[in-house]
């Protein structure tokens, strides 16, 4: 704990909160929200081991207010903190000090804040321990922490699936904290994937790019495992989603992580070929797609035929007058695969490995702007398409001068101020409390 803290805080604060973050670069964004944007007063603290992301600060703002904190994944009303010199290296002491925290003062409080309107029914309490108390059981912990909060409260009983209160009670080097559970992001949505595939922070870029509208229909028909989507759909609810997918193993890791972020409802997925889709003309408003490699699957040379096959197919099912298409794709053959399949001159499309023979094909998109962007282990271009009303194919004139500027939603930061831009599109905080 930063020398500044209180060692022991048995009386109750009111207002008085601990926001937990992610990162680094997002623990100080929400730094700079809750002394900038809120007004809260911020309390000193170290950034190192278990204190790291958790940030501790008073707020007289309303609750509703507070659920519109961006870079806050969840929120803690503050029942007391110890310092660890106090609280001694026995189980002992630790509850000691857990039988003199303020409970009644901080639960009523949390019913209040949470909306009950009465002291919660149910509880559920989590233990964490580290550095010298690694060696403590959690569970004791727990059981301890709840036996004492249930002598407070006659007639609570303890649920560990669906409690009306979640207590935390953290044990480290530094201090015994317990705190109370107020509201929560949906992070296993925008983060926590069961199977991973695009990165979640391009697929966002990706969706921003498209310049998604309220009910506009979105396709992605090389879903894989499903990311892209899932990350279009957190960012912008309001629109409809489907996802064709022709791998099983894919469909089926695609279809675990829209269950793992509870998100299976809201999209759609659909057994099929990127080449010939089960769609009726004109009936999609967006394309986001990340193209294959050619790396993990195919080849470079299965991709001379296969963007274009795909790129005309999505000409077909797109609206003409709005359609638009947002494509992932790596620097090299492949990129230059998909600027020939916008090109006005004919270009090479083989019927066979070795085929050189130049053909005159429309595929129906004008080539608008290209981003570059660092995937790790090779070089990505983020390309926008518009779908052309008479068909021809086509590249913007200012492309070659604008391929490696910034698209119109980013600022100068570029890549650097996408995580605050993400983080204004998610969703307000939800209330925890079970009602």
């Amino acid at each position: 704990m930063a020398e500044d803290s209180p060692l022991v805080q048995y009386e109750y604060l009111p207002d008085t909160y601990v926001l937990t973050a992610g990162d680094g670069h997002q623990e100080r964004c929400a730094e700079v929200e809750l002394q900038q944007q809120l007004g809260a007063q911020v309390w000193p603290r170290t950034r190192k081991g278990p204190e790291r992301g958790r940030i501790t600060f008073t707020s007289d703002q309303p609750v509703e207010r507070l659920q519109q904190l961006q870079c806050a994944e969840r929120l803690y009303v503050l029942v007391g903190a110890v310092n660890s010199l106090e609280v001694g290296a026995t189980l002992d002491g630790a509850i000691e000090h857990l039988r003199r925290m303020p409970w009644r003062a901080a639960v009523q409080e949390w019913s209040s804040k949470a909306r009950l309107c009465r002291a919660p029914s149910t509880l559920r309490v989590v233990a964490r321990r580290s550095g010298c108390w690694a060696g403590c059981s959690s569970m004791d912990l727990a059981k301890v922490t709840a036996g004492i909060v249930l002598d407070e409260f006659i007639g609570m009983r303890v649920n560990l699936s669906q409690p009306e209160l979640e207590v935390q009670v953290s044990i480290s080097d530094e201090r015994l904290l317990v705190l109370l559970l107020l509201m929560r992001q949906n992070v296993a949505a925008w983060t926590h994937l069961r199977h991973h595939g695009l990165n979640v922070k391009v697929a966002w870029a990706i969706a921003q790019t498209a310049q998604l509208q309220d009910g506009d229909i979105v396709l992605d028909p090389m879903c894989g495992a499903g990311v892209l989507l899932l990350q279009a759909a957190l960012g912008w609810p309001k629109c409809t989603y489907t996802g064709v997918e022709l791998s099983p193993g894919q469909m089926q890791k695609a279809e675990d992580n829209l269950c793992n972020a509870g998100m299976h409802h809201a999209i759609q997925l659909y057994k099929g070929n990127a080449r010939r889709l089960p769609f009726r003309d004109h009936c999609v408003d967006v394309v986001l797609v990340d193209l294959p490699f050619g790396k993990q699957h195919g080849s470079e040379e299965e991709n001379l035929s296969l963007y274009p096959d795909v790129l005309a197919e999505l000409a077909r099912v797109v609206e003409p007058s709005k359609g638009r298409c947002v494509a992932l794709c790596n620097e090299g053959s492949n990129l230059n695969t998909l600027r020939r399949c916008c090109a006005c001159e004919p270009h090479t499309i083989p019927e066979y490995p070795g085929d050189k023979r130049p053909v005159e094909r429309e595929t129906g998109w004008r080539l608008i702007h290209e981003r570059r962007i660092d995937l790790g282990n090779t070089h990505g271009v983020v390309v926008l398409l518009r779908r052309t009303a008479n068909g021809r194919t086509g590249c913007s004139a200012a492309l070659h001068s604008n391929s490696d500027k910034h698209f119109e939603w980013e600022d100068e930061s570029g890549r650097g101020g996408w995580l605050q831009k993400r983080m204004q599109a998610r969703p307000p905080m939800q209330l925890c409390a079970k009602r």
